[in-house]
């Protein structure tokens, strides 16, 4: 059973530690996002335990309380249940989407990494609330081997599946627009945004595309 949780428009932050400045804290930059009014939020901290994942998003929870926003834990549906979060995200290595729901319920919505149109379809199907198609140009996020999806996987993708879908992978201000052309529900940003010199000023450049 999905979700009956409506998903954001826009743009779709992911904040780790891995790409975040030489010196920033992680939640005084999550902060910056939530007063900037990032729309959507993810937690992900790939070589962390998940005690250090579970302290962090408490206090995420507690930034939340007083600038609201759409916040997703990556990988831990224990961890997103525990703290009240709006959403888990999987993928492959992660738990399966049956058994995230088995985890948190009905409410919490539940998204889904994708690397091709039939595996975005494959994860509707199976129950995603959303999912995301990467990459869409090279990422140095990923590395070199990542399968680029490019555009006209996106506009496939979009087409063929009734759930909202966020692109993600080399997104920047040169093709955002022509990525928002194909018509996902948001776009994925990681050192996009926490690399920028001014990140509030670059939230709102991101959500004032429509």
């Amino acid at each position: 059973m999905a979700s009956s949780k409506l998903f954001p428009q826009g743009l779709y932050v992911i904040v780790d530690p891995r790409f975040l400045p030489h010196g920033v804290d992680l939640l005084d930059y999550v902060s910056e996002l939530a007063h900037a009014r990032a729309p959507i939020i993810q937690l992900r901290m790939k070589d962390a335990s998940a005690s250090q994942v579970l302290e962090v998003a408490r206090r995420m929870i507690k930034i939340r309380r007083k600038h609201k926003f759409f916040f997703v834990v990556n990988d831990y549906p224990e961890i997103a249940k525990e703290v009240g979060a709006d959403a888990v995200h999987v993928g492959k290595t992660d738990a399966a989407i049956r058994d995230a729901r088995a985890v948190v319920g009905p409410d919490m919505m539940i998204g889904f990494s994708s690397h091709s149109l039939s595996e975005a379809v494959a994860a509707a199907e199976k129950g995603a609330d959303y999912v995301a198609l990467g990459a869409i140009y090279p990422t140095a996020t990923k590395g070199p081997g990542h399968p680029v999806q490019g555009l006209e996987t996106l506009r496939q993708v979009v087409a063929a599946v009734s759930k909202p879908v966020v692109a993600i992978g080399g997104i920047n201000r040169t093709n955002a627009a022509d990525v928002r052309a194909c018509g996902p529900a948001a776009i994925a940003m990681i050192t996009g945004i926490s690399q920028a010199e001014d990140v509030a000023a670059e939230v709102r450049w991101y959500q004032s595309l429509r």
